[in-house]
């Protein structure tokens, strides 16, 4: 005869501890909406939060240099200059899903990304990289000046049809897709797949090295939330598959020279 197992009736307050409680120490109001993540500044008595703009999904604090990196549905991620004091954000962008995961290694100076793609992201952060420029605006193409599709003045002038206006990723000009032919990775600016860059930018840049500064890697999963143990190399990831996993990535974070130089 198999017995049941029913746990002792209890009241509500039975179901918390009376012996040690937390402190609350203070409580921030003021969204207005979700709060997706929030992180602690060490040592600055402060924290950053971000609310639910359906976009950013997860932040983390590196210190030591004083960064806030954001990931996003977007798959991007920025990278906020709080400690130089001047506004600087730069890009990374690599995934091709939601960002979910981040973590920054202060040891090697190294950024590990996750996201919704399955795959694994490890950003060299101790280079000096370029911001993202402005998207310029213009009603005609800044090389070519042939008129973009609502300019019907222009069009109407020139006898000719309208054209899609395209982005160069480099300088930010507004161009047709006849003067910007031409794709390049832009590591230093956080690209690095091939991006759209306009025929002038093109001729600069394919002549100049432009050196991988990240590595990714097939997790065959997609990530919900990554943890890092610094100390032994070893990386827990919560899956869409609910599947939890650990990996040793110490090799990935092992001391390698910096771009531009050789080891000795």
């Amino acid at each position: 005869m198999a017995a049941e197992i029913k746990p002792a009736p209890r009241t509500p307050n039975d179901r918390f501890s009376t012996t040690k409680k937390p402190a609350l120490l203070s409580k921030l109001e003021g969204c207005t909406d979700d709060v997706n993540a929030a992180v602690v500044i060490p040592g600055e008595d402060g924290v950053i939060s971000v609310c639910d703009d359906n976009s950013v999904r997860v932040l983390n604090w590196a210190p030591l240099p004083q960064l806030l990196f954001s990931g996003s549905f977007d798959q991007t991620i920025i990278v906020w200059d709080i400690g130089g004091q001047k506004g600087t954000a730069y890009e990374l962008q690599g995934h091709s899903n939601k960002v979910t995961g981040l973590w920054y290694v202060g040891s090697c100076e190294r950024l590990v990304s996750a996201g919704e793609d399955g795959a694994l992201g490890v950003w060299e952060m101790g280079v000096r990289r370029k911001e993202t420029p402005a998207w310029k605006e213009s009603d005609l193409c800044q090389l070519c000046r042939a008129p973009f599709i609502w300019n019907v003045r222009a069009m109407m002038e020139k006898k000719q049809l309208g054209l899609r206006q395209h982005h160069c990723r480099w300088c930010g000009a507004a161009v047709c897709a006849t003067c910007s032919p031409h794709r390049l990775p832009l590591p230093i600016m956080g690209f690095e797949f091939p991006q759209r860059v306009c025929t002038a930018c093109y001729e600069t840049l394919r002549h100049e090295p432009r050196e991988s500064l990240a590595s990714f890697h097939d997790m065959k999963h997609a990530v919900a939330s990554l943890y890092l143990d610094e100390a032994t190399g070893r990386m827990c990831t919560a899956g869409k598959d609910r599947v939890i996993k650990v990996w040793d990535i110490s090799a990935l974070l092992a001391p390698a020279p910096k771009p531009g130089t050789s080891e000795q």
